[in-house]
């Protein structure tokens, strides 16, 4: 730092005292805030002292700047030849205090806080006063900041080298403030050559600080005041009214420019009083009533209108008074103002006269705005009423209500039904009673088409969706003659006399969905013109409510065919909270889970998943309760509370979202389960099987070319793979071997999937080998065919064991026909029938049998085996006769009633005999047929038939084929008390005893195979004469009719 700075004079006590006094003339002398900081440190750098900067805070809108002026020309180190600079450098410039302490808090902080600040060489000798230390490099940057020129200088300059060359000047900042307020700074550079600072020049210079902090502060307060003075003075003469000052003599002491031009005799200094410049006319005295006065009395201001004659013409002003105070609190003047309101008060009388005009028309609007006010209450209340109520008539009769209070005279309601139009109601009752009368019908009720009534009014309303106006008497003609295009003018004219001096308009009933009908309202003219809106508003809201009843009936139709569904539905169905607290559950549910309504309180979807699958649920019911996202299916196990464990694939889903419950589908798929195991299970047989070589595996393409050869295959034919890949596959079929090869090997487009049949192969050695072939087309997702995968395996051994089973049961069969017709035989000797009888009664039950074959009730049933079966045990029928005594079986006339009754005990004789034997002979079928024919073959269809009265299908199939071929042979056959019946009137008989004796079907395939009894009949009657015999078990007219 610069060198040249002198000592720090020693100054007497004259001079401090002079000192104090400069800085405080300081105020006196200057013009502004500028001069004041100049005028100051000029004083203190006169004085001797190493004055460096002093700096004053001035605030301007708002923000506090700090007003620098520095010698920062006295910053220069050695080194630095820039003098000719560095004299410019004798700033007063204004740095923004907020960024000052932000860039340097370190040396602005403290300062503010009444503390000295200073660099670290400058010991100072005072204890009382608070100091802080900073390092030189603070200072420089500090100062640096506030000019571009000394920043240019040192630009290039290393600082902290500079700093440490430097052994000259010390830097000493002294906080200045007023009112123990911070206002500034006082800077100092003190010679290095100092060894310490005195305590009585640190505490002269903190005096001066406080001293410059106080006189600045009165400097601003006198700079403030001169400020606000002008600012009044432009005020008083810039104001466009006049403005005058008054003392309490009245006398006029000041005046504004627009006061003096208003009134030209007032001249400033002469002491003129009011009265005589500024009243109308001469006066003597003050006025009765002087604002200024009572201002001066009671020292409130003052407003008042006046009236004044001027020239002839009447003028209109406004005074307004203040006081002013001098210091003390006393009134010393009073200002007045003067406004002309001339034009202002002449206003005010035209708008005088404009409100009672205007008070007249508000008058009558706020008559219609209170009738509207009354029909929109009628609205409103109508449209809460109709919402209120339980039903569709309620809610009618309330919108009729509606707009009978709205001024309408009569209303007719006609609701939309489809393609039909029906008339809901007509009021008042008196005008529908009228109606009726003059068109011969009742109104209320009827229909009519909405095509074929496209110029009805009610028709045109609801297509166009838009009101329609008949007006006055012709117009109510015209809507009748609409209405009713078939009746005579007079009905026309007398319809239309009830409404005289009405008018009419439809108005549809428009819903979102369309017009869901229409509504007439009669009504004079002008109630129908001012109220026509709210008419229209309640038609719309007629037609919501319609709408609404509309939609919530379809709802609950949908909600209870929605609950059918659920409950009806196998899935358990439940819905839940997103806690998983059961709401809802359907039948299936409780059904499988073994809980009930008893147990829905309790119930959570939780506890019926295991630990490890129960997060899993509560994540997917989060999910589709917070993001409304459905779960994929999930295949988890269900325990309930029965214990019971079920398979279940779920479902989780959020039904809409508005809704507050999650929906959970569980189906049952236990079954699914069972079948995947054996799936499993059969998959890996089938690995064995493809594996094994028992079983030769073929694929072929659809051409028959072999691709893939196991080694089943090998094994069978003897070819290894290689010889056979690419030859076609009926190359080893033998030829000859049957018609059923011919499509084997061969793809047609109609052909089965797959196909099978015994057929020879050819070896590799050439020899034949009997297989079971069976070959499947494997097709792809269009259905096309692809590839063929044959199967085949050795059958030789099972084409011998075969060959040797079937002549073993050839002739067993041949026993079993011998043991039957031997048993037969036995009833022959007691009973005379011939063998012919029963080889007949053997064909016809096959044929009966064969043809109810074909029936769908018993194709399943009846097999091949059960009609060798039965045909071989029919003949067994009457065994049981060898039980009756002689003279009952012989007798040739008519049995007794106690006769009879013995008689009938062959049935329960021959199939006791029959059982006994099939207990000793298990898995004989045909012994089990026996016994089923011998038994109930005299059972009758309608149960009144013996030995136990069964009736319908309780009589075994088989017994009620032997019935009908056993009794077609006998109606046919010569007995001693009866010639021989043709057929025709044999099979009239059976027809007429469907339903009673016989059951109805066998005797529809009797019907159906009538043909085939006929011929072998004949044949039989042929080749053997009927053998006359007298049995007494068939009564023809007894057990027929």
């Amino acid at each position: 730092m610069n060198g040249k700075i002198k000592e720090f004079n020693r100054l007497s006590d004259i001079e401090n005292t002079k000192l104090l006094i400069d800085i405080t003339n300081c105020i006196e002398n200057a013009k502004s805030i500028k001069d004041f900081i100049t005028d100051a440190r000029a004083v203190l750098q006169n004085a001797g002292l190493p004055i460096f900067s002093l700096s004053l805070t001035i605030e301007e809108r708002g923000t506090q700047y700090l007003m620098v002026n520095a010698d920062l020309g006295r910053l220069s180190t050695p080194g630095m030849a820039h003098n000719d600079e560095l004299s410019e450098l004798n700033i007063v410039k204004k740095m923004p205090l907020a960024e000052l302490k932000k860039k340097h808090k370190n040396i602005i902080n403290p300062l503010m806080g009444g503390i000295i600040v200073k660099t670290k060489n400058i010991p100072c000798n005072d204890d009382i006063l608070q100091t802080r230390s900073i390092d030189k490099k603070d200072f420089f940057e500090y100062f640096l900041s506030m000019s571009t020129i000394l920043q240019r200088l040192y630009s290039n300059q290393n600082l902290d080298q500079l700093i440490e060359q430097d052994n000259t000047d010390e830097l000493i900042i002294f906080p200045v403030k007023s009112d123990n307020q911070f206002v500034g700074t006082l800077d100092l550079l003190v010679p290095s050559s100092r060894q310490t600072m005195l305590q009585d020049e640190i505490r002269l210079m903190t005096l001066i600080a406080r001293i410059i902090g106080s006189s600045y502060r009165n400097f601003l307060n006198i700079y403030r005041a001169s400020t606000s003075e002008s600012k009044f003075r432009a005020i008083f003469e810039s104001t466009p009214l006049p403005i005058y000052v008054v003392n309490r003599n009245l006398q006029i002491i000041e005046a504004n420019s627009r006061f003096k031009a208003w009134y030209p005799g007032f001249n400033e200094g002469e002491n003129t009083v009011c009265r005589d410049i500024m009243p109308d006319e001469c006066k003597s005295d003050f006025c009765e009533t002087c604002s200024v006065k009572e201002t001066f009395e009671t020292g409130k201001a003052i407003a008042r209108e006046v009236k004044i004659t001027r020239d002839n013409e009447i003028f209109y002003y406004k005074l307004k008074t203040s006081p002013i105070m001098s210091d003390n609190g006393e009134i010393t003047a009073v200002m007045q103002t003067i406004e002309d309101i001339t034009e202002k008060a002449i206003e005010d009388k035209q708008i005088k006269k404009q409100n009672k005009k205007l008070e007249l028309e508000v008058s009558q609007k706020i008559d219609i705005l209170k009738e509207k006010e009354k029909n929109l209450r009628t609205l409103v209340n109508t449209v809460h009423g109709i919402e209120a109520e339980k039903n569709g008539e309620e809610s009618l009769e309330k919108i009729i209500q509606g707009y009978m209070e709205l001024g309408a005279r009569a209303a007719a309601f006609v609701i939309n039904d489809g393609d039909m139009m029906k008339v809901a109601r007509i009021f008042p009752e008196s005008k529908k009673m009228n109606l009726d009368d003059i068109f011969q019908g009742v109104m209320e009720g009827s229909c009519f088409s909405l095509k074929k009534n496209p110029e009805n009014p009610f028709c045109v309303s609801v297509d166009m969706v838009n009101p329609i106006f008949f007006i006055g008497q012709d117009g109510v003609s015209d809507f009748f003659t609409s209405c009713f295009p078939d009746k005579q003018k007079k009905s026309i004219t007398r319809a239309a006399a009830l409404c005289d001096g009405l008018s009419i308009i439809i108005f549809p009933l428009e819903a979102k969905e369309g017009a869901e009908g229409a509504i007439a309202v009669l009504a004079e003219l002008d109630i129908l013109e001012n109220n026509f809106e709210y008419f229209q508003l309640l038609s719309n809201a007629a037609a919501v409510e319609i709408s609404h009843r509309k939609g919530a009936a379809s709802l609950v139709e949908s909600e209870e065919k929605y609950r059918a569904i659920i409950e009806s539905t196998p899935d358990m169905i439940t819905f839940c909270d997103h806690h998983g607290n059961i709401r809802l559950c359907n039948k299936s549910f409780y059904e499988k889970t073994g809980s009930s309504d008893d147990d829905l309180s309790n119930l959570n979807i939780y506890d019926f998943f295991s630990k490890k699958d129960g997060p899993t649920v509560k994540k997917a019911v989060d999910a589709a309760y917070e993001e409304g996202t459905d779960s994929r299916s999930m295949e988890m196990e269900v325990t309930g509370l029965n214990e019971t464990v079920i398979w279940t694939e779920i479902s989780i889903s959020r039904p809409s979202p508005a809704s507050k419950d999650i929906q959970i589908v569980l189906k049952d798929i236990s079954d699914k389960k069972i079948l995947e195991s054996k799936i499993r299970t059969m998959s890996s047989i089938h690995e064995q099987i493809i594996q094994t070589d028992m079983i030769g595996i073929v694929t072929t393409d659809l051409k028959g070319s072999i691709t893939k050869w196991n080694t089943g295959a090998t094994k069978i034919l003897g070819y290894a793979e290689k010889e056979v890949l690419h030859r076609n596959i009926r190359d080893l079929i033998v030829p000859g071997t049957g018609d059923l090869l011919k499509g084997f090997g061969k793809i047609r487009p109609d052909q089965p999937d797959q196909k099978s049949s015994e057929i020879m192969l050819r070896t590799k050695s050439g020899e034949p080998v009997m297989v079971m072939y069976v070959e499947s087309v494997m097709k792809d997702e269009k259905g096309n065919p692809v590839i063929v995968v044959a199967f085949f395996f050795d059958i030789s051994e099972k084409v011998n064991l075969e060959a040797k089973s079937n002549e073993l049961i050839h002739q067993l069969n041949q026993a079993q026909q011998v043991t039957i017709l031997a048993l037969a035989r036995l009833t022959e000797y007691r009973d005379w029938e011939t063998g012919s009888h029963l080889e007949r009664i053997m064909k016809y039950t096959e044929l009966l049998a064969h043809e109810l074959s074909s029936y769908n009730n018993f194709k399943n049933y009846i097999s091949d085996e059960y009609i060798i079966d039965l045909v071989s045990s029919c003949p067994l029928h009457d065994i049981g006769k060898v039980g009756i005594p002689d003279q009952i079986l012989h007798k040739p006339g008519k049995l007794t009633v106690d006769e009879f009754e013995i008689m009938k005990n062959h049935t329960i004789i021959g199939g006791d005999t029959i059982h006994e034997a099939e207990q000793k002979i298990k898995n004989r079928s045909y012994l089990n047929l026996g016994k089923e024919v011998a038994y109930y073959h005299h059972e009758k269809w309608d149960g009144t038939g013996y030995p136990k009265g069964l009736k319908h299908d309780e009589i075994p199939l088989s017994a009620r084929i032997v019935a009908i071929a056993d009794v077609y042979d006998a109606l046919t056959s010569k007995r001693p008390y009866k010639d021989a019946f043709n057929h025709d009137t044999a099979a009239q008989i059976i027809k007429k005893s469907a339903a009673t004796h016989f059951d109805e079907t066998v005797v529809q395939a009797f019907i159906n195979c009538e043909n085939d009894f006929i011929q072998y009949n004949n044949i039989a009657r042929e080749s053997k004469n009927t053998e006359a015999n007298f049995s007494q078990e068939i009564d023809i007219n007894n057990s027929i009719n």
